[in-house]
């Protein structure tokens, strides 16, 4: 195939200024505080998300959600109806691309760590992860279906919080829970994990409860071991993201600077990249992804200076500067991002306020395509070749064969023009969809 697309570029023109345009849809605004949302894009180009919905600031209210556009408008599903706290939901799809979310329940020091998926068609039974005493879950499900969590404990103060980790599989169910940073005089929090090509864990947080040092662990070894990131003080959010090669790259806030710093295999993290200077304050949930390409993206919100809610993609010479989504004087809650194989993105993203004396929060999803499909029928396939042939070698034909397209899709380097260099990560998405 690739011999093919080469004969059939010969001749080929200069084309079009690569340009990312997202369409903005509102996803739920009823008058109750729905935040945060954790999204999934599946191999078909459905947006799944979970949220947590409360009335105005009635914490027994707060409950989970489940939605999807697979109908082409949204519905949802109720997940938990108890009148007890559910907060922080994170959502997964496996290789079957199966829903599986995780959350933590209960009050005060109760919460634990409960997780239900749709294996079979519906939703079936919540388990507990957990006893009582721990909150804010993430995880993630390797290649035979395990899923592995990550989440704080939660002790009664003074005692410091800790990160713990454990598994559950429908073979062996839940698997022995692993206090991976064990700590008496600091407290951990906002741990990540995201999962390897190879099925490793890798794990970020940071300590101290309002920012401290970057730690990362995996379990390359067997068991957690900790890598130095050379990175401390005030550090927040940080989110790992891996691509197919294994590189391990960590996207963190400090101050008001986001940074990227990464490990291409070395087992030394490079120098951390500034992103974002001054301008913003990124807020974000899950606001990074990965391509299958190996470009990283990222979403997040802003509440000072230029407030919205603003993308950033990875190009041949950096990062993109922010493109914005949505410009919003309203309280910006973060973003959730994801991609398909086929370069579907979406980002789900909240804005919140009052409204008849009440405390709302409303979810927006935010979709484009960020590689690959030509004609613009949402999937990579061969119909999308004599699009991309047209595009290298005659964008005027190409605007007149496929209106609603724009040729600067091709530009799959995200160098600015479409050339040959764009005919392997063509030929790439192609064959992995």
């Amino acid at each position: 195939m690739r011999a093919i697309l080469v004969v059939l570029v010969a001749g080929m023109v200069a084309a079009a200024q690569a340009q990312f345009t997202f369409s903005v849809d509102d996803v739920l605004d009823d008058g109750f505080f729905n935040n945060p949302t954790s999204t999934r894009v599946d191999r078909s180009g459905v947006v799944h998300t979970v949220f947590m919905k409360q009335f105005d600031t009635d914490s027994s209210t707060k409950e989970i959600w489940y939605g999807n556009n697979a109908a082409g408008s949204w519905t949802f599903t109720r997940i938990t109806n108890n009148a007890v706290r559910e907060e922080f939901p994170a959502l997964h799809l496996d290789d079957a691309d199966n829903v599986h979310i995780a959350f933590h329940t209960g009050v005060t020091t109760t919460n634990k760590i409960r997780y239900v998926n749709n294996v079979g068609g519906s939703f079936g039974e919540i388990r507990d992860i957990t006893g009582p005493g721990f909150v804010v879950v993430e995880f993630d499900i390797d290649s035979q279906g395990t899923v592995h969590f990550v989440f704080e404990s939660q002790p009664a103060f003074p005692a410091r919080s800790d990160i713990f980790y454990t598994t559950w599989s429908p073979m062996s169910g839940t698997g022995p829970l692993v206090n991976i940073s064990n700590t008496a005089t600091t407290s951990e929090a906002r741990p990540f994990i995201r999962l390897g090509p190879d099925d490793v864990a890798h794990v970020v947080y940071f300590t101290n409860l309002l920012g401290g040092a970057l730690v990362y662990q995996n379990n390359r070894s067997g068991a957690f071991a900790p890598v130095n990131t050379g990175i401390a003080g005030s550090v927040q959010d940080p989110i790992p993201v891996v691509d197919r090669t294994g590189r391990v790259s960590i996207f963190y806030c400090q101050g008001d600077i986001l940074y990227v710093t990464d490990d291409a295999g070395s087992g030394t993290f490079g120098p951390a990249e500034p992103l974002l200077v001054g301008a913003w304050r990124p807020a974000f949930i899950e606001g990074a992804v990965v391509d299958p390409l190996g470009r990283r993206y990222i979403g997040f919100a802003s509440n000072s200076g230029q407030r919205g809610v603003y993308f950033l993609a990875e190009t041949s010479s950096g990062f993109s500067a922010p493109v914005e989504i949505l410009a919003s004087d309203a309280t910006n809650l973060g973003a959730s991002v994801s991609i398909n194989d086929h370069g579907r993105l979406a980002l789900t993203f909240q804005t919140g306020g009052v409204r008849d004396g009440n405390v709302f929060a409303k979810i927006f999803v935010a979709s484009t395509q960020v590689y690959g499909d030509m004609n613009c029928d949402g999937v990579i396939s061969v119909g999308d070749i004599n699009g991309f042939v047209l595009a290298l070698t005659d964008p005027d034909g190409y605007a007149a064969a496929f209106p609603d397209c724009d040729a600067a899709r091709a530009d799959l380097t995200f160098d600015g023009n479409v050339s040959v260099a764009d005919i392997n990560p063509f030929v790439d998405a192609l064959v992995g969809s």
